[in-house]
This record gives C-alpha cells, structure tokens and sequence, in this order.
C-alpha cells in the first residue's frame, strides 16, 4: 500500500510542463480532463487511486460503437447499490444473512474515448462516500485488493521478523482473562509447554506468549510466571483459569496477587467420573458447580448431594469441596472471566499448532515455528476487525432500533 501511495500522477498544465502530484493529494479539478491511452489505462488509475483512499472498485457500464470498440466506461465504488429486497422476504431460507457490504454509494468515474487525440477522457468523477474510508491495515482486505506482490510479501516477512504486532500491545487490550495449562509437550526433550491464551473483542483465542519450563515445580511456574509480568509491564490479570496443577495454584497465589483463579470445569468432570464411580453423582455436581446460586442455596445443595449419595467419606470429594471458591459459580459469578470456563481454548491452540510443531524441535526450533502459528490468530482479529467496520449486520426483527442498539 504505502509503495502505493508514493506514486504519482503526470498532470499536464496548460503550457504543456509536466506535473506530478500524490494520488493522495489530487482534487476533483486534477482529476477532470484526465486522459488516457486507453481504458485499462483509466481502470488502473481509479484502481490506485481508491487504493490509495481506502475503498474498492467495481466495473459498471461500458458502451461500444458500431464495430464493438470501447467507447465508454464507468467505474464504481464497491459500496454502490443496495442488494434486493427479495433477497430479505425469502421464506425458505436456509442461512444466515450475509452482512451487508452495499450502502448505495454514489462514488464513481467515468470515461469517454475523445476521437479527436484517440484517447480516453474523464467526463464524470463523484468524489464523496457516503461511508467511512478503510485505513492501510484493512486495504488488503478488501475484495479489490486481497493477494500481495512481490514488494509487499519481503515487507510483510520484514515486519514479521521485527514483531512489530507485540504480545505486551495485545496483552494490555485483553489480558484482564488469561487461561494456559501445561499438559501439551511437542519437543524432543518432552519439557511442558505453557501457552498464554485469553480472548478479543471477538470472543476469538489470542496468544500472548509461551514458556517452555524444565520441570513442573512451583519454583519453575513462578519464575515463568514473574518472566511473563515482567514482558508485558508488570500488568496484572483480573482473573485465571487453569487445569488445577497443585504446583501452578501455589504460583499463581504468589505471583498473580489480583487475580481471581477459577479451575478448568471440564477437568473437575473428567476428575468426577474417575474419583467417583456414579453416573447420578455427575449430574448433580454438574447441576451445583454451573447453577446462579447464593452461596448459602450451594451449601445447602451440595450436602443434600453428598448425603445422598453418602458420599461423606471420599477423599476427593471432601478435597474438591474445599476448593469451591475456585469452581462453584455460587462463588465466582461476580468475577469477569470473559465466557472462559474451561482450558478449552488452550486445548483447540494445542490442536492448532500441532501442524507447525513436531516432536523432533530443539527448544529453538519449537519458537521458531511457534511464531509462525501466531501469525493465523492475528490474521482472524484482524479479518473480524474488518468485517465488523466494513459490514454491518442484516436486521432480521420488526425492531430495527432495539436490534441496533443490541
């Protein structure tokens, strides 16, 4: 984009003196009387042009003379028009509405062959949009312009290899929720690998970092863990979810001192069906760990569970219950946790990575190709990031203001 925009535009001024100005700076004025050699000529013009500007382009009419030659030809904004009503009213529809992309705009330039010098003149422009302008970051992603050339695909590699999309920038946007465990080993010396993961104004995974750590002790999760304050400016999580390692509890109670720390509730099922060998004992834990309880209605239910099925002499129920302030919804539904309840999204990163990982990896081959895994989870932010600007939502209610504020 920005080799784009450096370009400039050849004006010739009436003494015939040549003048070049930035696609970036040409008014309606410069633009009107513009000639071409021909009108692929003029659709690269307004295809550099709207590039430079932040929106796309689409080809609209086009008209020939009496031995099918071009004669004529009109370019449009990629917003113009509207898409058909019918397409709303279908009653056997089924998917969802595409998001609309079309707000009717009325942007467009349009070309007319001068038989006099044989070359093809700007006769119309419309200069105005009647919706916002793509920044550089999303140009790429607009239909026009999706795929790289060359230049552009050594400047990207360029700003991969200098991190220039930094996991402390990211971390301080959505770092208020950290979920990881350590149960995922892909190297050669079968060292845990611990992933730092939460969620973004999508609710999509990010990835804010990753420790490869020599043993499981709460020594070695505390230094990771100070490590990984200390890389993103010492900003604390509001709260953590984890698999309920007994060694990285201690560490997070030392290091995350603000945070409020929830155990992974898919791990206390697992750990249900293998503690305790009763199929009705797992639904009602499960009915008392997510219920919107008081903490006095789970108190009251959970020995009403554990009498009933006299339970009152297992070990590991007595063990789980003393931690129900870190599973019990009754105790952490006033706590954000951003919809993570379980290590879920770290075991869907571990599956993700799995195809740029391999047993084999020396530690510094393991991070080496972990970046490149980073790269398809900031692609998705950033996809969604664009569709969210560039589109908006079909309205599918009689209610079109209380939709739009939902």
């Amino acid at each position: 984009i920005d080799s784009q925009i450096d370009e400039e535009v050849n004006l010739e001024d009436e003494g015939d003196e040549d003048v070049y100005k930035s696609y970036l700076d040409l008014t309606a004025d410069d633009i009107f009387g513009l000639e071409f050699a021909s009108e692929n000529a003029a659709y690269k013009f307004y295809f550099t042009y709207a590039k430079c500007h932040g929106f796309g382009i689409r080809k609209d009419e086009v008209g020939y003379d009496d031995k099918h030659n071009i004669v004529m030809r009109q370019y449009l904004c990629n917003k113009a028009g509207l898409r058909d009503k019918k397409h709303f009213m279908r009653d056997d529809r089924k998917k969802e509405h595409r998001p609309l992309s079309r707000t009717d705009c009325k942007a467009k330039l349009r070309v007319h062959l001068d038989r006099q010098t044989s070359k093809f003149k700007v006769v119309s422009f419309e200069e105005g949009h009647n919706h916002n302008l793509c920044g550089s970051n999303f140009v790429q992603l607009i239909r026009t312009y999706r795929g790289l050339t060359f230049a552009e695909k050594v400047q990207v590699d360029s700003l991969h290899a200098q991190g220039v999309v930094r996991a402390e920038v990211i971390f301080q946007r959505f770092g208020d929720v950290l979920a990881f465990d350590s149960t995922y080993k892909k190297n050669k010396y079968n060292k845990p690998l611990v992933i730092f993961s939460g969620k973004n104004h999508h609710a999509q995974t990010v990835i804010f970092g990753c420790a490869i750590v020599s043993d499981e002790s709460i020594e070695a999760y505390r230094w990771v863990l100070e490590s990984f304050l200390n890389a993103m400016s010492n900003k604390q999580p509001k709260a953590v979810v984890t698999d309920g390692d007994g060694a990285m509890r201690e560490a997070i109670k030392q290091v995350f001192l603000e945070a409020t720390h929830r155990l992974c509730s898919w791990h206390l099922q697992k750990n249900v069906c293998q503690n305790v060998k009763n199929n009705n004992f797992w639904k009602d834990f499960k009915r008392v760990m997510y219920g919107n309880y008081t903490p006095e209605k789970f108190e009251r239910l959970w020995n009403e569970l554990v009498e009933r099925h006299e339970l009152q002499d297992n070990n590991w129920v007595q063990q789980t219950y003393q931690k129900r302030f870190m599973w019990a919804t009754a105790y952490l539904r006033d706590n954000f946790f951003v919809g993570i309840r379980t290590t879920s999204l770290c075991e869907g990163i571990n599956s993700c990575i799995k195809s740029y990982l391999k047993r084999k990896n020396t530690i510094v081959e393991l991070l080496y190709n972990f970046k490149y895994s980073l790269r398809d989870y900031r692609y998705n932010e950033l996809l969604s990031d664009f569709n969210s600007f560039y589109t908006e939502p079909v309205l599918s209610m009689s209610l079109p203001l209380i939709e739009k504020e939902a």
